[in-house]
């Protein structure tokens, strides 16, 4: 909100009233650069997967499964965020392919 703090806000993602999903604006502009899942085990161990684009892919998914950058919302560049273009079917990887008209 352009402040000067750090902004953080948190939510609880899959309804068991426990916050879990956090996000920070950390220059100030209104949108968060960092978003990030905190998740238990029945071991007790914490479980952090980030999202640092904000674009609805953990950062271990995006280099792992997709081979996308986990620091590009958009890696191919086409307007379409990366998550969109695999929710459907188009190809992230690819500026010429996008959601609805890939080719």
């Amino acid at each position: 909100n352009g402040d000067g703090f750090y902004d953080w806000s948190v939510y609880d993602t899959d309804g068991d009233s426990i916050f879990d999903t956090s996000e920070l604006d950390t220059d100030f502009d209104g949108r968060a650069e960092t978003f990030y899942t905190i998740k238990g085990t029945l071991y007790g161990e914490v479980i952090v997967r980030y999202d640092h684009d904000g674009d609805w892919l953990y950062d271990d998914e995006e280099i792992a499964v997709y081979s996308t950058s986990p620091f590009l919302w958009d890696t191919d560049g086409d307007s379409f965020g990366d998550n969109m273009e695999i929710a459907e079917g188009s190809d992230p990887l690819d500026p010429m392919c996008i959601p609805y008209a890939c080719g």
